[in-house]
């Protein structure tokens, strides 16, 4: 029907009372095969209410009219197999026929074409159509008749049960024993003989006898055409001789070999599929002659015996097929294992083995750049990259990626003159190789190389063998990929660790010559090429050397290359003496006539120019990856820090030589402690404070020293605690360390510096001072009291006028402001002396809402915002009540004091660090830095027009300072000149 109607495809639906069937036959041409035809038979389609509604074929058979195409066509033709099929060789559904007989629907057939041809067809097109369909239903339908007729009719019992034997199992041997067996009883004959084509040879072999008696004769054989069983063979015709002596066909060889007498003969033809294979003979009937009833039977029970054949044949076939798919899945299995080149060669090297005979493997890659070829041997053991390349316009690779399909070389041995050779060839040639397959390899449907299989003999593959290493071809191109780029991610970890020990050797140097054994020894395990050369420029002169290949004869020319284009890069400089030169053997050897094609040369550059240079030579024009480019950029720039860093390590050496000379002589203590508290630097009178012989540097501070004194002070000052403290020695001496904070830019603070002061001589003179100060405070309170009662009792006397009056006043003003001063300088002996200091569970709340709520008319006289925000629920603090009563009235009086109109004051409680911090803020004039660090020295007032105005003591802050001092606590200020200050105090929690 296919070549009546001239159509690509026809695909045929049966449905009940037929069995459930789909199947197709669709023209499709093949490269081996141009004329073939694929037949896909579906014996379970799907069939359901949804596929009848939602497919064309469930549509016609529901409604029994035939479909044609239209110009546009998107429906589904049966949601499964054909589809599927139909799709995969892009035809279209041209008509859809339903097939009826006898007014019964058995299904529906579907002719198509490519989408190339036309689609739409002609009214005696479509009656011719639905003409072929009725003759296809009636023929279904008369033949559905016959079988089930068969079916009814009892078949000969033995026959059955021969027919069962055959069919029940696949061990071939046991199949034709029961089969003969079952001949016997049937035919009861003396002998017979089941004999089978040698491919090979194409003789026939002796299978199997009848009887065990003559088994001996299956190790003879039979030509074609030999003895009556040859002569059907080669005829495929059935032969009946009841009397041998007179057929001219019957040969007696085997009767004589094995003293039997044959007189009468039945043999029929073994066929599979329509192709005989052998012949069945029975000999010597005991009950008559053998007439056409034998032979018919004979027939049957060879053409079951052929089935079974078959099946066996099919199971060979399958088996080998899963055999393929084995291995298929064990390359696979390769891809998906995540191993090297090395190790997928050796997978596909020894399944390959399992397929092929052959003596040789290889496969050639196109490289990165396009133009040349990489080859490997694989062998058990592994895989060897040949160490040259190959242009690819001049290899037989090129050919094959050119044709896109395999080749076979029979016999390399009988080339013809004069045809051309290829330098790819060249490992098969090695092998010896006569017989030779190679198929294309792609990826990503580019070409990607080639595999390539050779034997020792010659005519060892065919078309077959070159098939089925075609279908392995895929799965050995991605595995090969996979393994290649797993080996160059391993090569980049590899180079990646190198380039970073590179880094470390390094970085942990700071000679030039140290620098140049480094990068010698390392360079060569990063970079290809056949000779790395290396040329680094110290402060006493150059470092020249290259690693050469074994048994190098062009050293020194190397070497002089090398200094040659040292001096062309630093030509505007001066000539750079070469003070060390070296030569390391350890390359893989080059032929003796070497002579570098292709050279890179990298320039070492710093701030100071160009300090030596990166030097690869090539014996062939390989290509430089960009890979190779970047870690050449790498070691080049890592070199280039390293140079850096060792000339500025000299001048700070230098500098440090310097400043340590400067450091040691210096009168003052310096002291300098890192971020981990340990030393780093102590002069001599660092050492004498810490009452140390020699130096510490490198120990902890609270390791070096018995000084508790300078340990808190480095504490406290790290925890950002006041910077400035007293240390006391041991012989009366006190020393005024004052501690700064060592940056390093986006490191911030990695250290603190301490410098030390002997300040015994300002302390004896303060004490002094102090002494003097409470001798006369004392001494001026009982005259000043005198003063002022007299002043009361002058108006006690008698009448005073207005003027006088004035003058009391003043008087009494002028003594009270003097009693208070000298209350102050008392209150700061009695504080020094620890008197009025015993402490005791405070309620800090209510303290400082005391002070808020005593002071906060005044703060209203100023129209000053005076603001308190305590934290919940504030732990008691260990501290005497009364003090920290006058700590808190003195800040807050001095906040608004220093206030103008209209400004704020803020008091603030909170914990912090297991400790209460208070804040005293306000919005006042604020103090210069200058005068920052002395506001908590006795007398000591701001200096200023914005201080004029405003009158005191100079002891307040000073009063304040020595009673939080006594409570152990810190107190410290920040302020911003113009825009306010914050004096902030902390006090240990009871």
């Amino acid at each position: 029907m296919l070549e009546i109607i001239d159509m690509d495809a026809i695909w045929v639906y049966t449905t009940g009372p037929l069995p459930l069937c789909s199947v197709g036959l669709i023209r499709t041409p093949l490269r081996v095969a141009p004329q073939a035809h694929v037949t896909i038979i579906d014996d379970d389609p799907s069939y359901d209410s949804h596929w009848l509604n939602a497919t064309l074929m469930g549509q016609v058979m529901t409604s029994q009219i035939p479909y044609f195409a239209q110009h546009v066509h998107i429906e589904s033709v049966d949601a499964d197999l054909s589809d599927t099929m139909l799709g995969l060789f892009n035809i279209q559904p041209v008509a859809i026929i339903p097939l009826i007989a006898d007014y019964h629907l058995l299904g529906v057939y579907l002719v198509g074409n490519k989408t190339k041809r036309e689609q739409l067809l002609s009214e005696d097109s479509k009656n011719l159509l639905i003409y072929l369909g009725d003759v296809l239903a009636q023929t279904l339908h008369t033949d559905f008749l016959k079988s089930r007729s068969r079916r009814h009719t009892d078949a000969l019992v033995m026959l059955n049960q021969i027919a069962q034997t055959i069919t029940s199992s696949l061990d071939i041997d046991d199949v034709i024993q029961r089969t003969m067996a079952g001949i016997n009883s049937i035919l009861d004959v003396e002998a017979g003989s089941l004999l089978l084509i040698d491919e090979k040879s194409n003789e026939l072999n002796f299978k199997v006898t009848l009887r065990g008696e003559n088994k001996q004769i299956t190790s003879y054989r039979l030509n074609m055409g030999e003895g009556i069983a040859g002569w059907v063979t080669q005829h495929n015709r059935p032969a009946i001789v009841n009397n041998v002596k007179t057929d001219r066909r019957f040969s007696s060889k085997i009767d004589e070999a094995i003293n039997f007498d044959t007189n009468s003969v039945l043999c029929v033809p073994l066929v599979i599929q329509g192709k005989p294979v052998g012949a069945l003979e029975v000999l010597n009937k005991r009950n008559g002659l053998f007439d056409e009833d034998d032979q018919d039977l004979l027939v049957s029970m060879v053409a079951s015996l052929s089935v079974a054949l078959k099946n066996v044949a099919l199971y060979d076939d399958a088996q080998k097929r899963a055999h393929i798919n084995q291995i298929i899945s064990k390359v696979t299995a390769a891809i998906n294992a995540g191993h090297g080149l090395s190790e997928t060669s050796k997978i596909i090297y020894k399944q390959s083995s399992r397929l092929f005979s052959f003596d040789h493997m290889s496969i050639s890659l196109i490289d990165e750049s396009g133009h040349s070829i990489r080859q490997w041997t694989f062998g058990e053991f592994g895989c060897v990259e040949q160490p040259y390349y190959i242009a690819l316009d001049e290899s037989r690779l090129a050919q094959i990626v050119k044709l896109g399909q395999g080749h076979i070389e029979t016999d390399l041995s009988c080339l013809k003159p004069g045809k051309k050779t290829y330098p790819d060839d060249a490992l098969s040639t090695a092998d010896k190789v006569k017989a030779k397959m190679t198929v294309p390899l792609t990826t990503k449907n580019q070409p990607y190389g080639a595999i390539s299989l050779g034997s020792q003999y010659a005519n060892r593959y065919g078309l077959r063998e070159l098939e089925l290493l075609e279908q392995l071809a895929p799965q050995i191109a991605v595995a090969i990929e996979k393994a290649l780029l797993i080996d160059a991610l391993e090569q980049r970890n590899n180079e990646m660790q190198l380039l970073n020990r590179l880094g470390e050797m390094l970085v942990s140097t700071t000679k030039p010559r140290l620098i140049f054994e480094t990068t010698l020894n390392v360079v060569p395990r990063l970079l290809p090429g056949d000779v790395q050369g290396v040329v680094i420029v110290g402060e006493e002169g150059a470092y020249v050397g290259a690693a050469v290949p074994f048994e190098f004869q062009k050293s020194d020319l190397i070497l002089n290359k090398l200094v040659s284009t040292l001096a062309e890069l630093r030509e505007n400089e001066a000539p750079v003496e070469v003070i060390v030169t070296k030569c390391v053997p350890g390359n893989i050897p080059v032929k003796s006539n070497w002579q570098p094609t292709k050279v890179m040369s990298l320039p070492i550059l710093t701030r100071r120019g160009a300090q030596g240079l990166i030097y690869v030579a090539f014996g062939q024009g390989e290509y430089l990856s960009d890979d190779v480019l970047r870690i050449s950029s790498l070691i080049v720039s890592q070199i280039a820090v390293a140079i850096e860093n060792a000339h500025l390590f000299q001048q700070v050496e230098q500098e440090r030589g310097r400043l340590a000379a400067i450091v040691a002589s210096s009168t003052d203590a310096i002291l300098v402690v890192n971020s981990q508290n340990q030393i780093v630097l102590d002069n001599p009178a660092a050492r004498e404070v810490m009452g140390v012989q020699e130096s510490q540097n490198g120990r902890l501070l609270s390791e070096s020293t018995q000084s508790t004194a300078i340990v808190e002070l480095f504490n406290n000052a790290m925890q950002g605690g006041k910077p400035t403290g007293e240390v006391a020695l041991a012989d009366g001496r006190t020393f005024f360390a004052n501690l700064s904070p060592v940056s390093a830019g986006e490191a911030g603070v990695i250290g603190w510096v301490a410098t030390m002061q002997d300040v015994s001589h300002f302390k004896e003179l303060d004490q002094l001072k102090n002494d003097f100060v409470s001798t006369v405070s004392h001494d001026l309170r009982a005259p000043l009291s005198n003063i002022l009662m007299a002043t009361n009792l002058i108006a006690e006397i008698g009448e005073i006028n207005a003027d006088q009056q004035e003058l009391l006043e003043a008087i009494e003003r002028r003594v009270r402001v003097m009693a208070e001063f000298i209350e102050d300088m008392l209150d700061i002996g009695k504080i020094d002396a620890g008197i009025d200091m015993e402490m005791d569970a405070c309620d800090l709340t209510s303290i400082i809402d005391d002070v808020v709520r005593n002071l906060t008319p005044h703060a209203r006289d100023k129209k000053i915002e005076l603001v308190q925000t305590l934290a919940q629920d504030l732990p008691p603090i260990l501290a005497n009540e009364m003090r920290i009563r006058q700590v808190m009235s003195n800040l807050v009086g001095n906040a608004i004091k220093y206030t103008l109109e209209n400004g704020q004051v803020t008091v603030n409680a909170y914990c912090h660090n297991n400790e209460v911090q208070v804040e005293v803020s306000d919005t006042g004039i604020g103090i210069p830095v200058n005068d920052r660090p002395h506001v908590f020295e006795k007398f000591y007032r701001v200096r200023g027009e914005h201080a004029l105005n405003q009158k005191g003591t100079g002891l307040g802050l000073a009063i304040v300072k020595g009673i939080i001092d006594k409570h152990n606590g810190r107190i410290w200020l920040e302020s911003v000149f113009g825009e306010g200050s914050t004096f902030i105090f902390t006090l240990s929690i009871y």
